[in-house]
């Protein structure tokens, strides 16, 4: 068997059709086949239509191209609030408490996160 020179997509990857037409990858299918002759590693996309398709991973580069995925921004995520930032912070760290770091430190750790993940402008509901 010989090694690809370019990988499948992966599953919630954008790509554009040779003719304009955006397809969302759902999955890869038979990975782990014996018999890639008779089940060969096969790429299941679904189109902005709704319709599902495959085809085989080794023609998927034939007339796929990867789309720019989009920013969490753009995908719709929007800031927390200053009040919902603490709480998702603490509740998941028992650590953070014991550690003495501060809701400030807090806040700039989440606005820091979400400024990389492209996520800016107002906050998402009010605090009080």
């Amino acid at each position: 068997m010989t090694e690809p020179t370019e990988l499948p997509p992966t599953p919630g990857s954008r790509w554009t059709h040779r003719n304009g037409a955006p397809y969302t990858v759902l999955m890869i299918a038979n990975v782990d086949t014996q018999d890639e002759a008779r089940y060969p590693v096969t790429v299941v996309y679904q189109g902005d239509n709704g319709k599902v398709w495959s085809r085989p991973a080794s023609d998927w580069h034939r007339s796929m191209t990867a789309a720019p995925q989009p920013t969490q921004a753009q995908a719709g995520a929007v800031p927390l609030t200053d009040s919902a930032a603490r709480s998702l912070v603490w509740s998941a760290s028992d650590r953070a408490r014991s550690e003495s770091i501060n809701e400030d430190d807090v806040l700039e750790i989440v606005r820091a996160t979400e400024a990389a993940h492209g996520i800016k402008g107002g906050q998402h509901g009010a605090d009080a």
